[in-house]
């Protein structure tokens, strides 16, 4: 992989003591990845609809069901028959990238078994498994309650961290799973707090050409055996990143604020900022592409909900300006507050795939 250094401004938003900032950080370099969403489940709207905006819906399964909790709605399951999946996603395996994987839990102390949140297992998709088909990572509570971040990579190396306590209280807490390529590590927060770290020597986890299904709420396990470690409990918010939360990231996270979703971009691919910013009637949003491709540029607010399409499809090299006049696709104009705007780009060539995010107000 070519080191690429970038002058693209990257957002992280941080809500303290009520105020709602921006922290403009650049330039970055690409091999520091700032995570990138790649899905999250909120299950606000009593569905698996993907709030990220990317599409990558879950289907409800079996007896999972929705509840009031948290602000909003969770899923319910009994640790028997319910559950959510995506039956094939090449969106969720991993590679050599960094990952990480989070979402709150709210379950009572069930001896009887392991209890997954959110499960991505090659093994379990391929009815004549064997040690070639290593590759999972998933997050879930000990049948005593203890938290667990489980990896295995391609050639059958295994890091398991476990917390020390055990969070099957009927409260709710928040798990995060990180795998860092990078720094070489696998880390289990629990709660905003780093709960064990281990270290990973460089290795990757493919699909060996599976279509290898995610679950939220058990593992999925075909042919030589049956689903298991079904959860029981209620779940909230899952969210997976390509890219490995760093403590100041799950911290955030944790305390409810929000956080920078995209890496900054290559030189090749130049993201002006949003003039005017911030803006009453309209602004124009501005980049340059190398290559020709296929591009898509979205608004999102805070929580990551997608606004408005600005483009979707594909565009020819060069300078390229888009005007957004501050309303959403249904044509109602957005309340005043702070935005972002996200440029996603599929070129041929080594800018094949890139993504840079900046922040922009209305107010």
């Amino acid at each position: 992989m070519t080191t690429r250094t970038s002058t693209t401004v990257v957002s992280r938003l941080l809500i303290g003591a009520g105020v709602l900032g921006v922290l403009l950080v650049g330039p970055r370099v690409a091999t520091a990845q700032v995570p990138i969403l790649v899905a999250r489940w909120t299950f606000d709207a009593s569905n698996g609809a993907d709030a990220s905006g990317d599409g990558h819906t879950l289907s409800v399964q079996g007896t999972a069901s929705f509840a009031p909790a948290r602000g909003g709605q969770a899923v319910s399951l009994d640790g028997a028959g319910g559950w959510l999946d995506r039956q094939y996603d090449p969106a969720f395996t991993p590679g050599t990238s960094s990952w990480s994987v989070c979402g709150w839990v709210n379950a009572p102390l069930d001896t009887a078994s392991r209890h997954c949140l959110v499960s991505w297992y090659r093994c379990g998709a391929n009815t004549f498994c064997g040690r070639a088909d290593a590759p999972a990572y998933w997050l879930s509570l000990t049948p005593q309650g203890n938290a667990d971040w489980y990896v295995r990579d391609d050639v059958d190396s295994v890091r398991d961290i476990t917390s020390a306590m055990s969070i099957s209280d009927g409260q709710w807490h928040f798990l995060v799973g990180v795998r860092d390529s990078a720094a070489e590590v696998v880390q289990l927060y629990v709660d905003g707090t780093l709960a064990g770290s281990l270290s990973l020597p460089p290795s990757s986890l493919s699909s060996g050409g599976l279509q290898i299904p995610l679950d939220v709420g058990r593992v999925f396990i075909t042919g030589w055996s049956v689903p298991e470690q079904y959860l029981l409990g209620m779940i909230d918010d899952v969210r997976i990143y390509r890219g490995a939360l760093t403590s100041s990231d799950v911290a955030a996270l944790w305390g409810g604020g929000a956080l920078a979703v995209a890496p900054a971009a290559s030189p090749e691919v130049a993201f002006a900022p949003a003039q005017p910013n911030p803006f009453r009637s309209a602004t124009t949003l501005r980049f340059t592409l190398p290559g020709s491709g296929r591009v898509r540029l979205a608004v999102y607010d805070v929580t990551g909900r997608r606004v408005r399409t600005l483009v979707e499809g594909f565009r020819a090299a060069g300078g390229q300006a888009v005007e957004w006049d501050g309303r959403d696709d249904a044509g109602a104009a957005a309340p005043a507050g702070l935005y972002l705007y996200r440029l996603e780009t599929r070129l041929a060539g080594p800018t094949a795939r890139v993504f840079a995010t900046r922040g922009i107000r209305i107010p």
